[in-house]
């Protein structure tokens, strides 16, 4: 079977998630590529232009390196995902803004020890999901991978209205309270099990070990 990372289908697996996966992949080799790229292609010229031009000679040299080495389909999407992450990790960090002015202080900066760590233990497995109108396809959710998501987008963005209004709530004394009840006198339609949530609970995953990060 041939994994796909497909456009067409993001929209409704946002918008459908408890549709219950096909399987899952093992896509940790993302990892790998982005930390010897980390590794081995830092630079220390920190003027913006140039390091730029070096950059981009870095990842169309690296990346066709690791894409000529792929020994499967699975190497190859995972090639092509680490370039994704990285581009856009770039594209988000590289302005002064962030602090971070050159690309390989963006990249240091994003993927550390510590994020790599729990991003391999996510990464280890994966949903995908076959369509009927493709069954010969699978399509690979990286929304699943949780903390990838949350780590790439860390900015709520709210609307000036509402930064306004929290702002008049702390000045009157505004505060949210949390009021303990009785799990009988609760009211409304009791909680339905999807077939998502049987099938999660019948599979285990990396960050279930013992040893895994909180």
């Amino acid at each position: 079977m041939k994994f796909v990372i497909s456009p067409a289908h993001h929209e409704r697996l946002i918008n459908e998630r408890n549709i219950v996966p096909t399987g899952t992949l093992d896509l940790t080799y993302i990892v790998t590529i982005i930390q010897k790229y980390r590794d081995e292609c830092d630079q220390s010229d920190p003027y913006v232009h140039s390091s730029f031009v070096s950059r981009v000679t870095d990842i169309v040299a690296f990346f066709g390196e690791i894409r000529r080495n792929a020994l499967d389909e699975n190497d190859s999407l995972c090639c092509d995902i680490a370039i994704a992450l990285v581009a856009a990790s770039l594209e988000r960090n590289t302005n002064f803004e962030q602090y971070q002015p050159t690309p390989s202080e963006a990249v240091h900066a994003i993927f550390n020890d510590a994020f790599l760590e729990t991003l391999w233990e996510e990464l280890g497995s994966v949903p995908f999901h076959v369509f009927d109108e493709n069954p010969t396809e699978g399509v690979v959710d990286l929304l699943a991978a949780t903390r990838l998501v949350m780590r790439m987008c860390p900015n709520n963005w709210v609307s000036e209205e509402e930064i306004e209004r929290c702002h008049n709530d702390r000045i009157d004394g505004k505060t949210f309270q949390i009021e303990l009840i009785d799990e009988a006198e609760l009211v409304g339609e009791e909680h339905i099990i999807s077939a998502f949530d049987e099938w999660a609970e019948s599979q285990f995953f990396p960050w279930d070990g013992e040893n895994s990060n909180p």
